[in-house]
């Protein structure tokens, strides 16, 4: 069931909200101690990718080109 669920999301936002961290979080995340993972090259490399473009906004319109730009 959790599998499922993964394969349905282009971004996890993985570790705890942390309140005190709050005011230095990045524009996905509520604490600044929380990561972005891009689950699409995530799933297209078999390994956990980080989302380096996040401060940029959103920009999943095409994540599998975004990949191949790397």
């Amino acid at each position: 069931m959790i599998g499922a669920v993964l394969e349905g999301i282009d971004m996890l936002i993985d570790g705890p909200y942390v309140e005190a961290l709050a005011s230095s979080a990045g524009p996905w995340t509520g604490s600044a101690n929380q990561r972005v993972i891009d689950m699409v090259a995530t799933r297209l490399t078999h390994g956990v990718k980080l989302d380096s473009q996040m401060a940029g906004g959103p920009h999943l319109a095409n994540p599998k080109a975004r990949l191949l730009e790397k």
